[in-house]
C-alpha cells in the first residue's frame, strides 16, 4: 500500500539515482501532511475554546447539582440563625450580642448572595466574555504555506505544544463547570466568619478562570499584530520567513500555556502570604533552636576529659 500511494514521486522520477532521496522527501511530506492535519484539528477546538464562555447551565445535569448545593446550605443557614439567635437572646455580655448581631446580618446578606448565585455567576462570564470580545479575537491559524520538510521538527514541537495548549484550555473549562456547582458554597463561607478566608479563595480561583479568556485574547492580538509586521517586512527568502511565521505560531501556543501557569502561581503566592508569614517564623525559631542545640553538642565534645 506505501509502494502504490509513493509510486506517483518515483514515476516523476528523472534521474532514478536520485530514488532514496526521493522517498525519503516523499515520506517526510506524508509526515508533515498529517502532522498539520491533526494541527488544524486541535487548534479548530482551541480557537472554539478561546472564543467564547460555555454556560454551564445550559446542561442540566449542572443545574441539578446547582440546585442541590442551595439544598445543602439551608439547613446550615437555620443552624446559625438559630444558635446566635439564642446567643443574643441569653447572653449578657454585650460583645457577645454584637458579634452576634454582626453574623446574622452578614448571614442574611450571604444567604441573598446564594440564592442569586446563578445569575451572579452568569453575569461574571458574561462580563468577560464582552471584555475579551473588545479584543478582536483571532482564531488559531496554522501557517501551512510553503512548509518544507526541513520544518519538520518545528511541526512536531507545534503538534505536542499545541496538545499541551489544548488541555490547558479544557482544563479552563472543567473550572468554569465546576465553579458553577461550587459557587454558592463559596459564596456561603465567604460570608461565614470562621471561613471566609476559604470563600475568598475558592472565589478568586473561580474568578481567575473566567478572566483567563481575557488574558487569551490579548495573548492572540499580540500574536496576530507580530504576524503582520512579518508580513509587511520584506523578506527575501521564503524558507526564512515560513520558518519565522513557525516560530512566532509556536511562541503564540507556549505563551497560551506558560503565561496562565505564571499568573496562577502569583496569586497562589498572593493568596498563601498570610500562610507564608505563619509558617516562617516557626521555621526560622526551629532553625534556632537546632543551631543552638548543634553549638551545645560541639562544646560539649571540645571540653577536655578528666582523668581521675
Amino acid at each position: 500500500m506505501l509502494f502504490i500511494l509513493l509510486f506517483p514521486c518515483f514515476a516523476a522520477a528523472t534521474d532514478w539515482n536520485n530514488l532514496p532521496g526521493d522517498i525519503v522527501n516523499a515520506l517526510l511530506n506524508a509526515i508533515s501532511l498529517a502532522i498539520i492535519a491533526f494541527l488544524d484539528a486541535v487548534l479548530l477546538i482551541a480557537g472554539g475554546l478561546i472564543a467564547m464562555n460555555p454556560n454551564p447551565f445550559a446542561s442540566q445535569g449542572i443545574v441539578t447539582l446547582h440546585s442541590q448545593m442551595l439544598l445543602l446550605l439551608m439547613p446550615l443557614y437555620l443552624v446559625i440563625f438559630t444558635f446566635n439567635g439564642l446567643q443574643i437572646m441569653t447572653s449578657r455580655a454585650v460583645s457577645t450580642q454584637t458579634s452576634a448581631r454582626s453574623t446574622i446580618q452578614n448571614t442574611i446578606i450571604g444567604a441573598i448572595f446564594v440564592v442569586l448565585s446563578k445569575q451572579i455567576y452568569e453575569l461574571l462570564l458574561n462580563v468577560a466574555q464582552a471584555i475579551a470580545g473588545s479584543f478582536v479575537i483571532q482564531s488559531l491559524v496554522f501557517p501551512g504555506d510553503g512548509i518544507v520538510p526541513a520544518h519538520l521538527v518545528l511541526l512536531i514541537v507545534a503538534a505536542i505544544v499545541a496538545v499541551a495548549a489544548a488541555l490547558v484550555l479544557i482544563f479552563r473549562i472543567a473550572f468554569i463547570f465546576l465553579g458553577a456547582v461550587l459557587f454558592p458554597v463559596a459564596i456561603f463561607m465567604y460570608f461565614f466568619g470562621p471561613t471566609k478566608s476559604i470563600g475568598s479563595t475558592l472565589i478568586k480561583i473561580f474568578l481567575f478562570a473566567m478572566c483567563l479568556q481575557i488574558l487569551f485574547a490579548i495573548i492572540l492580538a499580540v500574536m496576530s499584530i507580530a504576524s503582520d509586521q512579518i508580513t509587511a517586512a520584506p523578506i527575501a527568502d521564503m524558507a526564512a520567513e515560513v520558518t519565522l511565521r513557525l516560530m512566532l505560531f509556536l511562541a503564540s501556543l507556549v505563551a497560551l500555556i506558560v503565561v496562565p501557569l505564571l499568573a496562577l502561581g502569583g496569586a497562589l503566592i498572593v493568596l498563601n502570604a498570610p500562610i507564608i508569614s505563619v509558617i516562617m517564623p516557626v521555621i526560622t525559631k526551629a532553625a534556632g533552636v537546632a543551631s543552638s542545640a548543634g553549638k551545645m553538642d560541639s562544646s560539649k565534645s571540645s571540653a577536655p576529659a578528666v582523668h581521675e
